[in-house]
């Protein structure tokens, strides 16, 4: 896929607005990408901005600065084709093949046709009998369809009246068949016609015999093939395939693993190559975030897993620390937010401007102070390879609620700024009116940040916050096996 294109699946899948950033995080994870390059955030960013620019014709909006989402209508509708596609794909799954079956009954029933000779006619329909029980023995499971012809017409009445009517309609057809074998006809005709009539019913019968069996061996194949479990990416399947080993494997045996079990849901030429490659991403993906590689090397293209150097005990230590961070993070976010709620106008005019610098925004300049206290500011933000003029309205006073008319007229000052689009910082609430208008298709972006979404964007800047770091040793188990060998 393009950037663009993995950036739509990306945010068709999340279903809310993302940062470039994450954007292409998620698609280099989920190996969405056909060429990555040296800087993919940075294409990301450029591809994003210049799509921005077909207006009614993008597919995508932009938030706020760096964060874009699907327009709404779009994101129906590629919902929707995209559940019509994995709903056409199990009904062909599930489908019956009778292709078969009537080239089957169009061969039986020429070679009945053509062939005009009385005995060796009967010895074909008797040979067609038996071929067609065996056929719906096939489909439907063995019953007394293959008993000899003498045991069913010995049968009495009162257990003939208990069969099927189908049962009853075959019995029939027997007999006509078997009458006119002994039968001398006059005429040559007339017994023709009998005999293709006949051809054609044995044809029909051994058909539908055949075409059942054969269509529920595929369902069945089908069945299993659906209960098997399958990943969006490589990597997560290569993980599942270590897991499921519980050693380390080759990067051959590991693509073996991947592709022929179908562990995911395309193929490549390079199976090898294509499971290196994933690891290696993920490895340098997760350690670029922060994280602990899940796969750790063996040596040249055998992997393994990192968790395997990690005893039970480590194991529960560590998800201990992950859920300790994510925990402190939140407290972070909702302690600042608090603070910001009862911070001095000046406070959270430094705070947003020390924000905006560090989020590329050049030339950064208060264009106009009103009297109930809100503050206009002008800047050039960097996108990619380009630059937007900005406004941005801090309205600092917390009792107040956004609306879409609020929205609007910061929307109508951009002419006057010569900007193309605006940010409105606010402590408050924001009315959903707001949101829609800010929206609005074929009008200027205008991204809208609370009090709790700016908070959260300073902790990330690392601004009002202090981190620490804490060094957690792992065993690395190759090591550990290189020195048992």
């Amino acid at each position: 896929m393009t950037f663009y294109e993995a950036a739509v699946e990306v945010l068709r899948r999340s279903g809310r607005p993302l940062h470039f950033k994450k954007i292409t995080e998620v698609a280099i994870r989920d190996e969405l990408l056909s060429h990555i390059g040296k800087s993919p955030e940075s294409t990301m960013e450029t591809r994003l901005e210049q799509e921005l620019k077909r207006e009614n014709e993008s597919w995508i909006l932009r938030t706020r600065p760096g964060v874009f989402v699907l327009r709404d209508d779009v994101a129906e509708r590629l919902n929707a084709e995209k559940a019509e596609e994995e709903d056409l794909s199990e009904a062909s799954d599930a489908e019956e093949v009778e292709e078969p079956a009537e080239e089957v009954e169009e061969v039986e029933a020429q070679a009945d046709e053509n062939d005009s000779d009385e005995e060796s006619g009967g010895r074909r329909r008797g040979r067609s009998r038996g071929r067609r029980g065996r056929g719906r023995g096939r489909g439907r499971g063995r019953k007394e369809d293959s008993e000899p012809e003498e045991k069913q017409e010995a049968k009495s009445e009162p257990e003939a009246e208990d069969e099927q009517p189908r049962r009853k309609r075959r019995r029939s057809r027997n007999n006509k068949n078997g009458e006119a074998a002994e039968a001398k006809s006059s005429n040559q005709k007339s017994e023709d016609s009998d005999n293709s009539d006949d051809g054609e019913k044995r044809g029909r019968g051994r058909g539908r015999g055949r075409g059942r069996g054969r269509g529920r061996g595929r369902n069945n194949d089908s069945n299993n093939d659906s209960s098997q479990e399958r990943y969006d990416s490589v990597a997560a399947a290569a993980e599942a395939a270590l897991r499921s080993s519980g050693n380390p494997m080759a990067a051959g045996r590991l693509a073996d693993a991947v592709f022929d079990k179908k562990l995911v849901k395309f193929h490549t030429h390079q199976p090898a190559t294509t499971v290196n490659t994933a690891i290696a991403t993920a490895i340098q993906t997760e350690i670029k975030a922060g994280r602990r590689p899940t796969f750790s090397s063996y040596g040249a293209g055998v992997w393994g897993l990192v968790e395997w150097g990690l005893s039970a005990k480590a194991s529960k230590a560590e998800a201990t620390i992950r859920s300790s961070v994510s925990e402190m993070a939140k407290e972070a976010v909702s302690t600042l937010a608090e603070a910001l709620q009862t911070a001095k106008p000046e406070a959270v005019e430094v705070l947003v401007v020390q924000l905006l610098e560090g989020q590329d925004y050049n030339n950064l300049k208060v264009a106009k102070r009103t009297a109930e206290g809100d503050v206009f500011f002008t800047a050039d933000w960097r996108k990619g390879f380009s630059e937007a003029r900005v406004c941005i309205q801090l309205v600092c006073d917390q009792d107040i609620e956004v609306s879409a008319d609020d929205v609007s007229e910061l929307r109508d000052v951009l002419e006057h700024y010569s900007a193309e689009e605006a940010v409105l910082f606010h402590l408050g609430d924001t009315g959903k009116d707001a949101i829609r208008e800010a929206r609005k298709n074929g009008e200027a972006n205008v991204s809208i940040i609370d009090g709790e979404r700016l908070a959260g964007l300073l902790v990330e800047a690392g601004i009002g916050t202090t981190t620490q770091t804490f060094t957690v040793p792992v065993v690395d188990k190759a090591f550990v096996d290189s020195i048992q060998a």
